[in-house]
């Protein structure tokens, strides 16, 4: 017991709640600021800087296929150059659904 409160048990069980509900929204907060950290970019984005092939010729200014990671997408040369066909190639940006290539030389 706490010898200000005198022996009033209800007075202190209602100081102890009311202290804990306060102590839980603070480190319900401050839990939740720790636990959230930005994740990697784990949808197309990611496809920024990975490596890939030509698997449909890229004309000048126009709109090929290039397969990166398993997965064909479609493409653009970042100049507007043409890519032959097996063509090494490296993810520059994206653009809608379109990847935006650059040949390796």
């Amino acid at each position: 017991m706490i010898p200000i409160l005198g022996n009033s048990v209800p007075l202190q069980i209602l100081i102890f709640a009311v202290l804990s509900f306060i102590s839980f929204l603070f480190m319900r907060k401050l839990g939740k600021k720790l636990l959230s950290k930005p994740g990697g970019n784990t949808n197309v984005y990611a496809l920024k800087g990975q490596n890939g092939f030509v698997t449909k010729e890229i004309p000048a200014e126009g709109k090929g296929y290039v397969k990166i990671g398993g997965e064909e997408w479609p493409a653009i040369e970042v100049e507007n150059k043409a890519v032959e066909l097996g063509a090494k190639v490296v993810v520059e940006g994206i653009e809608g659904n379109k990847v935006i290539v650059r040949k390796i030389p």
